[in-house]
């Protein structure tokens, strides 16, 4: 889902019905993965698994850079909540991600730091 106003319980309720999972993305004009993760009001795991899509900003990205071959936009902050949602949500089921190279640049990059951010809080 692309529209933020689509994100309410009773499209929970349908995609549960389905079994269908929610894609949570965290995209420009959308309620980011972590905002809608800490919503008293909604459940947002509605099949056996989570899937967060870090898609960013494409027009924001492209201004910067033709090559996407580097991080050219700091999302550092927007990783770490993403990271924080990616947590929350595997207590419940396994979570998939999904970084595009939009996000930030580069997607190799930020997959990186995702990975470094939600496996530094499994350790002991």
């Amino acid at each position: 889902m692309r529209n933020k106003t689509w994100m309410t319980p009773a499209l929970a309720s349908c995609l549960r019905r389905h079994n269908a999972v929610w894609v949570l993305p965290n995209q420009v004009w959308m309620p980011s993965p972590l905002s809608l993760v800490q919503r008293a009001d909604l459940d947002v795991v509605t099949g056996a698994f989570a899937y967060v899509r870090l898609l960013g900003d494409r027009e924001a990205v492209d201004a910067l850079t033709p090559t996407l071959d580097r991080i050219v936009i700091d999302r550092g902050p927007e990783v770490e909540m993403d990271a924080r949602a990616i947590q929350v949500l595997r207590q419940r089921v396994p979570v998939v991600a999904f970084v595009n190279n939009h996000y930030a640049g580069y997607a190799p990059e930020t997959a990186r730091q995702l990975v470094a951010l939600t496996t530094a809080a499994t350790r002991p």
